[in-house]
């Protein structure tokens, strides 16, 4: 049985995009060891996780915690580098997108709830929906 290569930090940096680092964005002094970093070939040893103070109870210290980058091997890197190769952008750009698609849903549930209520406020006395009790209901 072959034993799987652990990845570089390279992989998990820039073929997997599990950790994202924007140049344009923050301020490095001194970037020639942050380029360094990111094309590093040598493998995560040792890492440890400290928790921020100001997040909620979901991310607190009982939280538990699965799959840490010391454990990702090379064809974990390069599996999820192929299943997000179409979809590859920056976090920030991803969640503002994520937001617009949810705004748009809820809209559009809105808009049919309202349209659902017309509809229903249109119907004759036999219980069929017609045009005429529309107007009717719009103009008063």
């Amino acid at each position: 049985e072959e034993v799987p290569q652990p990845a570089s930090f390279a992989d998990v940096c820039g073929r997997s995009g599990l950790l994202h680092v924007d140049k344009e964005e923050g301020s490095c002094p001194d970037p020639a060891f942050l380029d360094a970093l990111l094309s590093s070939k040598k493998i995560v040893v040792d890492e440890r996780l400290e928790p921020r103070e100001d997040t909620g109870e979901d991310l607190s210290e009982g939280a538990p915690v699965d799959g840490l980058l010391g454990e990702l091997s090379r064809g974990d890197a390069e599996e999820i580098a192929q299943k997000t190769a179409a979809a590859r952008e920056p976090p920030a750009e991803a969640i503002a997108k994520l937001g617009r698609r949810a705004r748009l849903g809820g809209v559009s549930i809105l808009v049919a709830g309202a349209l659902f209520l017309l509809g229903e406020g249109a119907r004759d006395a036999d219980g069929v929906a017609r045009w005429r009790n529309l107007r009717k209901l719009l103009s008063a």
